[in-house]
């Protein structure tokens, strides 16, 4: 496989404000990201196309669009589509939602979650036997096919067919190869599954699939303010590792999920809600040191920023969180994303 040069360029010398207050970051002009995505939080109610003249306006080419279900400890149920969920996370508001994508030319990935009771990790979600796991596989098996038939009577371009359900996936195999063979039969695009960053390796189906899909949050320092030559000098390791895994499998790797808050600390565990002190150069630095690495490296397609929100304007220009909205991090991928 030809690999180009990887291209790693810091902050420019020059010391002219950008838009936001911070200084211009140079990326290389032509980045090999196929998918430059975002993740849209679903919205509690409908929204127009200024949502989605929003995400346009950054160079964003994809969407993420997130049905979410429910599940209790133990209950093998998985709950969907319910009218007490918010809209964005019902059938008719994915449908909104892609209609309004389609008016701004953004192709789409459907990503159904699961939420656990008490905001338990989905990874650690597991079942005392086998009568109960085969409860929670058809019950699952619904939801998912439920919204691949919805994708593909919509074109959707990518489905991907669950989040970070390790557990079940070290534990039943099985499943999992017959879950995409049955969706295979009733969507028609492309296809991934959204690994956690710590166990890619483990899901042994990346070879039916299109993309090795993988939420990207990688440790990589404990500065509360790192440097973008810092997060770069991070990211080699694990490149490296993603680079022969890739090779290996003989499929491109796809961040699902990637993104940091705008709080001290911020690379260190990214997954973790942890720092609320504001450190809006820390995200900023982030996102650069992540695109200064990945870019120009042939097995790596893009990924999909976490997370922006569609509606509540108070999340987006307030505090801590994990969007780059009315944060100078929007202006470096405003920046790197460039034309679409």
């Amino acid at each position: 496989m030809c690999i180009f040069s990887l291209v790693i360029l810091l902050l420019s010398c020059s010391s002219t404000a950008s838009e936001t207050g911070t200084r211009e970051i140079a990326f290389p002009q032509d980045s090999t990201f196929e998918i430059k995505g975002i993740s849209l939080e679903a919205p509690a109610r409908p929204i127009g196309i200024e949502s989605m003249n929003e995400v346009a306006n950054i160079n964003a080419n994809w969407i993420a669009l997130m049905p979410y279900a429910f599940c209790r400890k133990d209950d093998p149920i998985v709950y969907f589509s319910n009218n007490h969920q918010w809209w964005g996370e019902r059938k008719e508001g994915i449908i909104g939602c892609i209609g309004l994508a389609r008016q701004k030319q953004l192709k789409i990935m459907l990503k159904p979650h699961l939420w656990i009771s008490n905001g338990a990790y989905t990874g650690h979600l597991n079942m005392n036997d086998d009568a109960s796991w085969k409860k929670w596989e058809d019950s699952y098996l619904g939801y998912i096919l439920h919204f691949a038939s919805l994708a593909d009577s919509m074109q959707v371009e990518l489905f991907c067919l669950g989040t970070e359900l390790g557990t079940s996936v070290r534990e039943r195999p099985h499943f999992w190869s017959s879950l995409i063979d049955t969706v295979k039969k009733v969507y028609h695009g492309k296809l991934t599954y959204a690994a956690n960053w710590d166990d890619y390796a483990q899901f042994n189906c990346w070879d039916k699939l299109d993309y090795i899909g993988i939420d990207g949050y990688f440790p990589l320092t404990n500065s509360s303010t790192p440097a973008v030559n810092e997060i770069s000098l991070a990211w080699k390791t694990h490149i490296q590792k993603l680079e022969q895994f890739s090779k290996r499998k003989l499929k491109p790797v796809l961040f699902t999920e990637y993104g940091y808050r705008n709080a001290d600390n911020c690379a260190a565990e990214p997954w973790k809600e942890g720092s609320q002190s504001v450190n809006d150069e820390g995200q900023a630095n982030a996102y650069a040191g992540f695109y200064n690495s990945f870019s120009n490296r042939e097995w790596f397609k893009g990924g999909f920023v976490w997370k922006w929100h569609g509606s509540d304007l108070h999340k987006r220009q307030t505090g801590v969180d994990f969007t780059p909205q009315g944060k100078p991090a929007l202006n470096v991928i405003r920046r790197f994303f460039g034309g679409r």
